[in-house]
């Protein structure tokens, strides 16, 4: 588990590592209004080459779990014609069924949706977060957490990320 003040001290070097990430399509730190919370929002590919769309998604800290949290919205291309075109548009995927599908999500890794920031998104429990980073140096949590966590969504390269 990490504290929040170590949370937010942290933050930024994950936000420098992930940005080297070819996966990660467009990111930012920011705090929030609603909550006055630090966190990270971005898009990226998914991490299965073979599925189409997008992610966005939030890494935020809960203080109900001691630990942060990944949410995401997955949107899958759509292609309408129109005046003799084709566009694609993207829809927000909302079926569990269909996330677990797309995405491909390991069991180990139990998702539900939630409200934060006043919107509806996907989120990974972080039930057994404890377990999966019981020999994390202090220090280095937060980019432990996410090397375990965001390599469930996106393709996280060793040699890109560490």
């Amino acid at each position: 588990m990490i504290s929040e003040a170590q949370y937010n001290e942290q933050l930024p070097r994950l936000l420098s590592r992930m940005a080297k990430l070819s996966s990660i399509k467009s990111i930012q730190q920011s705090t929030t209004s609603f909550s006055n919370k630090d966190l990270i929002k971005g898009t990226s590919s998914p991490s299965n080459v073979n599925t189409p769309g997008h992610i966005q998604f939030m890494i935020r800290y809960n203080n109900n779990y001691t630990s942060p949290i990944l949410y995401f919205k997955y949107f899958k291309p759509q292609y309408i014609i129109q005046d003799d075109m084709e566009i694609e548009t993207s829809t927000s995927i909302n079926k569990l069924e269909e996330i677990q599908s797309f995405l491909q999500i390991p069991s180990e890794f139990p998702i539900s949706l939630g409200q934060c920031e006043d919107e509806t998104w996907w989120f990974i429990h972080p039930c057994n977060t404890s377990d999966f980073l019981q020999n994390s140096e202090e220090q280095d949590y937060l980019n432990n957490w996410f090397s375990v966590y965001g390599g469930i969504l996106f393709s996280v390269k060793v040699d890109e990320f560490y």
